[in-house]
């Protein structure tokens, strides 16, 4: 009875292929939780090195304010004996000044008085002289004494009144008083100096304080931006696992009884959509819609200029092509960059099916779990940015010491190293050429301009579509605010392709994408897209399989399924 029962059901809904499936979808959502752990645990050691950062820069400015209270200290003790040393050098020059002009009046009395008497003198022999007048006959005689007289009283009263004017010159005072004026202004020119360089040294203290500070404000800035990020990471690994333990206890619960099992877990496979699907291309065709996982923050590539609006961009338009060009129509999931593989396995939500592709800037590398690709279909550079006008930037060894921000892409991370850069997680590694301070490395694509142009990072590695409708088209919002600088960061041109799920029911559908991406490439609609949303075409050669670890492709999963059809 039992083998006649096996026999009629269908075998993609046996116990053996439902726990399979299940135990493959708590696979990748432990490889999911797994990555999103690792993406944590490198913010966190970012995270870390920021807030060492912070305590350096916290001690160097109370370094600096304590040097700034000395060195008022000092200035005031400074201006203190300045002052007191001109002050008394004044109190010299005065008392000096005093005691000749004291002197002078002395002298200048004794000569006064002495003309006094002259004068006294002068005045009886004028009486005198009235008298004798009055003599008629006897003047003559009398007026000859007095005449001598009066003339030898005139010859001294000349005599004293030069020495009067030898004693009343002031010239010695006056010299005395433009050199205490001189020595006044020379007092009042060195305390100005000593001011002037102590005020120095406190401005030096303070533009370092300023700096000490500044670097405060971009460590908190750079600390706000990974703690929102680890949030972020800790929400999705929190979900993923959850998701997997409540998956496992329903299959648990279900096989309690493994001779009754079979209905059961065709209840759980129905609730978390574990079906296996055969072929997905006829799949798509039936439902009559391409579903596509996308980033919807990825500027230039998959975005929205208005909330509301349609998504547009280079691989939107890419995606809707080759839909046309099956008969179906584009259904896009939106879901962060970094965890968008995952959904060709597992779908966001509990129960809701995988993704069919990835369309969404999708460089091949071998740390994407059970992912196969499709041929390259665009080619770009991997550009530096900086903000509109920022000197201090002009080429990735400008940065030394600065902060560099990346999208969270294994690819970026290679390209960084090999020229060089080291950041906390790989400063240990030879040939280390530029050293920055931190590398931030963002999920959110939607911060991925704002925190170039709003500061929170100096520079910033980028593929080119990313940010070339950002800084070229007016009626976007960094417009004149961030740019881009020319060259490729680059050994060779980035190039974009395809995501599928690595088992063989995706063979016919990777089959069908290469077929497109090869008779769209010289398509006038291939160009069109390419300069709208690039500048240009930029041509290559390569793709994934010049990647290493042995990247799957379209050959492969036609062979997985060869192989399964002979066994």
């Amino acid at each position: 009875m039992t083998g006649r029962r096996s026999t009629e059901r269908d075998p993609f809904t046996s116990p053996i292929v439902i726990v399979h499936e299940a135990a493959a979808q708590c696979g990748h959502l432990t490889g999911q939780s797994l990555e999103a752990a690792e993406i944590q645990n490198r913010l966190i050691e970012e995270t870390n090195q920021r807030t060492s950062s912070l305590a350096g820069a916290l001690k160097a400015a109370n370094n600096g304010l304590e040097t700034c209270s000395a060195t008022a200290a000092s200035i005031q003790t400074e201006t203190r004996d300045a002052l007191k040393n001109m002050s008394d050098a004044l109190d010299r020059d005065f008392n000096a000044l005093m005691e000749i002009i004291s002197n002078k009046s002395a002298d200048t009395k004794k000569i006064l008085t002495t003309i006094v008497e002259i004068g006294h003198q002068i005045k009886i022999l004028s009486i005198n002289a009235r008298i004798e007048a009055a003599r008629a006959g006897e003047a003559g005689r009398g007026f000859a004494v007095v005449a001598n007289e009066v003339g030898r009283l005139a010859e001294t009263t000349m005599g004293h009144a030069k020495e009067a004017e030898v004693l009343l010159n002031f010239a010695d005072v006056e010299s005395q008083i433009d050199n205490a004026g001189e020595r006044f202004r020379n007092a009042v020119a060195e305390v100005r100096k000593t001011s002037d360089d102590s005020l120095g040294r406190v401005s030096t203290t303070v533009n370092e304080m300023a700096v000490n500070l500044g670097d405060v404000a971009d460590n908190n800035k750079v600390i706000d931006e990974l703690v929102d990020m680890q949030r972020t990471a800790g929400r999705r690994l929190r979900a993923r696992l959850g998701w997997a333990v409540q998956e496992l206890d329903d299959i648990a619960s279900a096989t309690v009884n493994a001779k009754d099992a079979h209905d059961p877990l065709l209840q759980v496979a129905r609730r978390w959509n574990l079906a296996p699907v055969r072929d997905r291309l006829d799949e798509i065709r039936t439902r009559g819609v391409l579903r596509v996982g996308v980033e919807p923050g990825f500027v230039g590539l998959s975005f929205r200029r208005r909330p509301r609006e349609e998504l547009m961009g280079l691989d939107v338009d890419y995606a809707r092509a080759y839909a046309q060009s099956i008969g179906v129509t584009c259904e896009f999931v939106e879901y962060p960059w970094d965890a968008l593989t995952g959904l060709l396995h597992v779908g966001i939500k509990q129960g809701e099916q995988p993704v069919d592709v990835i369309w969404s800037a999708l460089p091949p590398n071998a740390s994407y779990r059970k992912v196969a690709y499709s041929e390259t279909y665009t080619y770009l550079p991997f550009v530096l940015a900086r903000r509109a006008g920022d000197t201090r930037v002009r080429k990735l060894g400008d940065l030394d010491g600065k902060v560099l921000g990346v999208i969270n892409d294994p690819g970026a991370f290679e390209v960084l190293e090999a020229a060089g850069v080291r950041w906390s997680a790989n400063k240990g590694k030879p040939n280390g050429k530029i050293f920055i301070a931190n590398l931030v490395a963002y999920s959110d694509q939607g911060r991925i301009h704002d925190c170039l142009a709003e500061g929170k990072v100096d520079g910033f590695c980028v593929d080119l579509p990313i940010y070339h409708w950002a800084c070229s088209n007016p009626s976007s919002p960094w417009f004149g605010k961030i740019e881009i600088m020319p060259g490729n960061l680059s050994s060779k041109l980035y190039y974009y392709t395809v995501a599928v799920a690595a088992s063989p029911a995706s063979a016919s559908l990777l089959k069908s994408i290469n077929s497109f991406i090869r008779s769209f490439r010289s398509s006038a609609r291939c160009h069109q897209i390419e300069q709208q949303w690039q500048g240009r075409v930029h041509e290559g050669a390569h793709g994934y399989r010049d990647e290493p670890g042995h990247l799957l492709g379209e050959a492969e999963l036609s062979a997985s399924i060869s192989y399964g059809q002979a066994c």
